[in-house]
């Protein structure tokens, strides 16, 4: 089958799992070995305590690591009659041999991390991995903890059938920020100012951006208005658990995100009509960052020096910003292409046919034929086309004929289906009218 290249009306670029049995064998054999070798020497020399786990960037580390609330020295275990045992690996330590020498039963020591061989590649941990054990009075293991991040964890827990693993969290402290917020400037500069904090702009932006392009679209005087649980541990700053509710209302587009929550603790997002956010197409090709801006729809070319037509788009960003399809298709061209310089073109159903020009690189192995999924790196910004200055020149095509990348958005995502459709519903006008009652911030500056 052909894939017919349109360039004709195209604008030219302006400015292993592992299997427990043999884990089984292999654990108890070394715990085995290491318990007779080691004997009653003294236990080996734990690295320091700055050795981070990797957790969340904006967690601080603290006296007790980073998983505080997990992990006492040793102390009394959260079951009745137990202890915890808090082993850190040293350097060529295997977890059977750390776990023994810090006086831990090796027998049920292996037969738990034979349990949790099953979620995690031992063959790949490092130094400073921490393992937490709760041992009952004669050192034999109860459950044994592997931190994954500052609050999740995997825990192996003895149970009727041996030893059972659960993927747990700790629990946090939670507030409720909800705020109005008048854009002007950029959306980290608006959130500044409306005093939220900037970890809020990309989770806002990654729930908005399949309906509008924040890009194009986003206009001084619009207004954002959210409600969000923050999450804190130990009294420092953890994340955003979740969004409950936005709502942009803008003079160019409007939209609205809403959380529903499934029986078994899942989260999803849905738009006021109870389509999924999760569109066939993202709007925008590169990362709202607070550097990036989209030129004018009908601008004079800087290098041609007349006033071209306005169906593609244009976004500033620096040389060597990461550039993404905008949904999964098949490569039909890349390579140069006179005036559009580096340009990369990918056909999607519906007839659509994505362009990306100016580009500084092709990403590596990328040639006519490949296959990508959405969100893909295929390039990055250049500047490699008849004008001045870095950017993505950004074009779509529908049937033969350009369009304005806008359409993108009005292909839906999956609707909600009955009965949760309609308590969804009820969720909504009532997150809808506690959104629109907040007070707008953002018109003057915040006073300290």
């Amino acid at each position: 089958m052909r894939d017919p290249l349109i360039i004709k009306g195209l604008d030219s670029p302006r400015n292993i799992r592992i299997s427990a049995w043999p884990s089984l064998f292999m654990i108890l054999l070394l715990a085995l070995v290491n318990a007779y070798a080691d004997g009653y020497d003294r236990p080996a020399t734990r690295p320091s305590l700055d050795v981070r786990l990797a957790a969340i960037e904006s967690v601080p580390a603290t006296p007790e690591g980073p998983f505080p609330g997990l992990s006492p020295e040793r102390g009394r275990g959260s079951r009745s009659g137990t202890r915890t045992v808090n082993v850190r690996l040293g350097s060529g330590q295997t977890p059977a041999r750390a776990l023994t020498a810090a006086g831990v039963d090796a027998v049920t020591a292996g037969l738990a991390l034979a349990s949790l061989s099953e979620k995690i590649d031992m063959r790949q941990l490092k130094p400073g991995q921490k393992f937490i054990a709760e041992v009952d009075a004669d050192g034999k293991v109860v459950a044994l903890k592997y931190p994954l991040s500052a609050v999740d964890y995997f825990e192996a827990a003895v149970g009727d059938e041996g030893f059972q693993v659960q993927k747990k969290q700790l629990p946090t402290d939670k507030e409720i920020v909800e705020s109005a917020c008048r854009i002007d400037g950029s959306l980290y500069e608006s959130f500044r100012t409306c005093g939220l904090d900037r970890e809020l702009v990309p989770l806002v932006v990654g729930l908005l951006e399949s309906q509008f392009d924040l890009f194009t679209d986003m206009r001084r005087g619009d207004t954002i208005r959210l409600v969000a649980i923050k999450e804190s541990l130990n009294g420092n700053f953890l994340r955003y658990g979740r969004i409950e509710g936005v709502l942009y209302e803008g003079k160019v587009a409007s939209a609205a995100v809403f959380m529903h929550e499934e029986e078994d603790g899942r989260v999803s997002y849905w738009d006021a009509a109870g389509s999924s956010i999760e569109r066939p197409f993202i709007r925008t090709p590169i990362k709202y960052n607070g550097y990036t801006s989209s030129q004018a729809r009908r601008r004079l070319h800087p290098i041609l020096h007349a006033y071209t037509p306005g169906r593609a788009v244009d976004y500033s960003a620096p040389a060597g910003t990461p550039v993404m399809a905008v949904a999964d298709g098949k490569v039909i061209f890349a390579g140069y292409k006179s005036d559009h310089g580096r340009m990369v073109v990918i056909r999607h159903g519906n007839g659509i046919q994505t362009y990306y020009a100016n580009l500084d690189s092709i990403r590596k192995g990328l040639t006519k034929g490949s296959v990508v999924d959405r969100r893909t790196q295929i390039g990055t910004v250049g500047t490699s086309a008849r004008a001045k200055g870095s950017f993505l020149h950004f074009a779509v095509a529908q049937n033969g004929k350009f369009v304005h990348p806008r359409l993108l958005s009005d292909f839906p995502g999956v609707s909600m289906g009955e009965p949760q459709r309609h308590d969804f519903l009820a969720y909504v006008g009532r997150m809808t009218g506690r959104l629109r009652s907040l007070p707008v911030r953002g018109t003057e500056p915040l006073t300290q």
